[in-house]
């Protein structure tokens, strides 16, 4: 096993270390596995899931939305939210797929996204991304869709 030693001062500290299991002991082990590793955003595997339904509903895999949703266990509502994915700007979309995170929640998710979809333009979506990625509480026009739901 092998770990640090510090020393400062009068203090000597080892690092080792330390991976939890479902029980209440603490295993020091050696290959504890890396906490930062980076990871794709959970929406850009779902953005890459959208696209490859599209591709099985253009092949003929699937006969429509409907089928594929049956097929794949989801809900029609579901698949309708995924594909709508696939309605952002190209370089949205691009940033989405680029985008990693290393621990903790991610920085956008789907459901946030939902608002810059729902918008008319690439434009208007880019502007609704800005104001995502701001942490602004509505996107541009969200008070609007908000009455027609």
């Amino acid at each position: 096993m092998t770990g640090k030693l510090l020393v400062s001062g009068g203090t000597t500290v080892l690092e080792l270390p330390v991976v939890r299991q479902k029980s209440r002991r603490v295993l020091l082990r050696e290959d504890a596995p890396e906490r930062n590793r980076s990871r794709p955003l959970r929406v850009a595997r779902m953005l890459a899931m959208a696209h490859e339904i599209e591709r099985l509903i253009a092949e003929g895999a699937f006969t429509d939305r409907a089928d594929a949703a049956r097929k794949l266990g989801f809900t029609r509502a579901r698949i309708s939210q995924l594909l709508d994915l696939t309605l952002l700007a190209p370089d949205l979309q691009e940033r989405l797929l680029m985008m990693e995170t290393t621990a903790g929640a991610d920085p956008i998710t789907e459901h946030k996204l939902r608002c810059v979809v729902a918008q008319a333009s690439w434009q208007e979506q880019r502007e609704a991304w800005a104001s995502v990625m701001a942490k602004r509480p509505l996107c541009p026009g969200a008070s609007r869709l908000a009455g027609t739901l």
